[in-house]
C-alpha cells in the first residue's frame, strides 16, 4: 500500500493535479484500490494494486526485461540493468 505523498515524493515532478488524476484512472480501471482511513482529525488514503494491477504490471516488467535484456539497450551496464529491475520488482510487488 502506497499514500499519495510516497508517489509524490517518488515523483517529484509531476503536479497533485497530475498525480491525482493517474490514480483515478487507474482506480476507474481495476488497477489500483482505494481506501479511506479516517483518523482524527487526518484522513487517509491509501492506494493497493488490484489483482488485474499486479497482472499488468507484471506484463510491464516482462516487457521491461526484455527491453534490456534481449534488445541490448545501450547506456547501461549489466549491473545497472539488474538494479533497475530489482527497483521495478520492489515498487511494483512483482513476484
Amino acid at each position: 500500500m502506497k499514500h499519495f505523498s510516497e508517489f509524490k515524493k517518488a515523483n517529484p515532478t509531476i503536479s497533485n493535479h497530475v498525480l491525482a488524476e493517474t490514480l483515478k484512472y487507474m482506480e476507474e480501471n481495476d488497477l489500483i484500490e482505494k481506501t479511506i482511513i479516517e483518523e482524527n482529525p487526518r484522513v487517509k488514503t491509501e492506494y493497493s494494486l488490484t489483482e488485474k494491477g499486479r497482472k499488468t504490471n507484471k506484463i510491464l516488467y516482462e516487457i521491461t526485461s526484455y527491453y534490456f535484456n534481449e534488445l541490448n539497450y545501450v547506456g547501461y551496464d549489466d549491473s545497472q540493468k539488474e538494479e533497475i529491475l530489482k527497483e521495478y520488482e520492489k515498487a511494483f510487488e512483482i513476484r
